[in-house]
């Protein structure tokens, strides 16, 4: 419960909407998120699963494709580098294609696997999913509101915060042996509400 309410689905769900709703120039802002989301995911968010693991955590984990992406994309940002234009020009189609449609594909595939029995009568999944769709955004709001202004600045992180249960949270549950069946009840719960919540909050922030 405290892993689906820390990590938001700011990589699949994330990237377009932000897209979307700020241009592609928030994009980077939200790499910037992803990786400081990649290094935590890996560490603090599977040592939330398995406390026993921290005395065996395995570097090895934080060596994985999200986090590799990122901090390559924040070295040719900060340096500079220029891709030449048919590379650059391919790289572009594989990033539309990959951010909208295949990670939709990616979380439409997880939750049509989801067991459907149960998920709207467990009162601990509607505690998670006001606290994840509703409080936490609002009060990312509230906090960085007198201090920062701005689409990127103060919207993005908003935005992220008011994103649904990582999908990662079933596939940890998974790998690690733990309780996956509630882990698949709060993204499918939490995804399906942020069709409703996720227009509200890009109200409050533009």
């Amino acid at each position: 419960m405290r892993f689906m309410l820390v990590f938001s689905n700011l990589g699949f769900m994330g990237i377009p909407v932000a897209g979307a709703v700020f241009g592609p120039e928030s994009i980077f802002y939200v790499s910037i998120f992803n990786l400081t989301f990649s290094i935590l995911l890996f560490s603090v968010g599977v040592l939330m699963l398995r406390p026993d693991m921290g005395k065996y955590l395995d570097p090895k984990l934080f060596l994985n494709t999200g986090l590799i992406a990122s901090v390559a994309g924040l070295i040719l940002f900060v340096l500079q580098v220029h891709i030449p234009s048919p590379f650059a020009d391919v790289f572009t189609l594989l990033g539309s294609t990959t951010t909208p449609p295949l990670a939709m594909v990616v979380v439409g595939a997880l939750l049509a696997t989801l067991p459907i029995e149960g998920i709207f009568t467990d009162k601990k999944i509607w505690a998670i999913t006001l606290l994840r769709l509703c409080v936490i955004p609002i009060a990312v709001f509230l906090v960085l509101r007198p201090f920062v202004e701005g689409p990127f600045l103060l919207g993005v992180p908003v935005l992220l915060a008011a994103m649904p249960v990582a999908a990662n949270a079933v596939m940890l549950a998974e790998e690690y042996h733990v309780d996956s069946t509630l882990a698949s009840k709060g993204v499918f719960l939490t995804t399906i509400l942020s069709l409703v919540t996720l227009p509200l909050i890009t109200l409050l922030i533009t």
